[in-house]
């Protein structure tokens, strides 16, 4: 599943790309910790890890049908 379909902001979406980020498998097996040491902004290291959380808890597929509702 590529991070586009996490539907995270603008701000978000460009600090997972510009570190080659794109997969959400990648993301998903990072830890927190790892998440915060990609960049310091708190409003998108928070929205990230809130998606990777709900992606953890509820699956990739389940996640693609809570976001589009």
């Amino acid at each position: 599943m590529h991070i586009k379909e996490l539907n995270l902001s603008v701000r978000s979406y460009n600090l997972l790309y510009r570190k080659g980020i794109e997969d959400v498998e990648i993301l998903m097996s990072m830890t927190d910790d790892e998440i915060i040491g990609l960049y310091n902004g708190q409003k998108a290291m928070g929205e990230i890890i809130e998606a990777v959380k709900l992606l953890r808890e509820v699956g990739t597929k389940n996640f693609k049908e809570i976001v589009n509702i």
